[in-house]
């Protein structure tokens, strides 16, 4: 599948689905201090959920104030800056 069969699927999908769909901020806006943040990989890391996430955190620095985010194979902690 190309690159650009994906953004018209993704596309039609967002048509279709519309209340599926959210801004990036009003998502991570809905997670508070001390939040435990699963990431499932069952198939596969969602990189475009964790990166939109690490974007999100380097830009709001105090939002996700100790947050830990954990996946099956690893975890961390924000306690002041996100770093891996």
């Amino acid at each position: 599948m190309t690159l650009g069969m994906k953004d018209e699927i993704g596309e039609e999908m967002k048509r279709k689905y519309p209340q599926k769909f959210a801004a990036e901020a009003e998502i991570f806006s809905r997670i508070h201090r001390g939040a435990r943040i699963f990431i499932h990989s069952a198939c596969a890391e969602p990189q475009y959920l964790v990166r939109a996430l690490i974007k999100f955190v380097e830009s709001n620095p105090k939002a996700f104030f100790d947050t830990s985010a954990c996946r099956s194979s690893w975890s961390l902690t924000i306690r002041r800056r996100w770093s891996f």
